[in-house]
């Protein structure tokens, strides 16, 4: 009974990988730097270099 609760859980596991986002030809992603703050990357984001979260804290009063 364990081995077919199993084998339905695998089953199901798999059924929720989505096959298009499968790398084929042995091309890697480990280890590759993205810039995240390129221009390009922005622009598809829809923002703007200024709409950084690094101003965020400036705001903040800090309490002794």
């Amino acid at each position: 009974m364990e081995e077919e609760e199993s084998e339905e859980e695998l089953e199901e596991e798999v059924s929720e990988i989505d096959p298009s986002a499968i790398i084929s030809g042995g091309r890697r992603t480990r280890g590759v730097r993205v810039d995240y703050t390129s221009k390009e990357a922005l622009e598809k984001a829809g923002l703007k270099p200024e709409d950084s979260d690094d101003d965020e804290d400036e705001d903040m009063k800090q309490m002794d």
